[in-house]
């Protein structure tokens, strides 16, 4: 599940090479690092049933906030005051907003 993330933050080193592999890690996975938190304020709910796959047993129930492609594109879109002009030292922090739903289109939209 998470070679889509990890493949998503090590292509991006190349693009982005002065931020850290730790941070593009934590940025591609940023999605499913905020989901437990979401479970634990009871936002987002799961269960555990057995047997459910080989993999895992967790039945997801209700997870918009944190996978939704709608509230993917609402986190980590375009922001206000976008329209200065691009300077390349700013190229790593403006792609790491398209870092954070990246694997949105790898993992979650089967």
């Amino acid at each position: 599940m998470f070679i889509g993330h990890f493949a998503v933050a090590f292509a991006s080193k190349k693009v982005a090479p002065r931020v850290s592999l730790g941070t593009l890690v934590i940025a591609a996975a940023f999605l499913d690092v905020v989901w437990p938190v979401l479970v634990l304020f009871g936002v987002e709910r799961f269960r555990i049933v057995p047997g459910l796959t080989a993999i895992n047993p967790f039945d997801f129930v209700y997870y918009p906030w944190s996978h939704s492609l709608l509230m993917t594109a609402v986190w980590f879109g375009p922001r206000p005051g976008g329209r200065r002009r691009p300077r390349p030292e700013r190229a790593g922090p403006r792609g790491m907003r398209l870092l954070f739903g990246a694997p949105w289109f790898c993992c979650e939209s089967r």
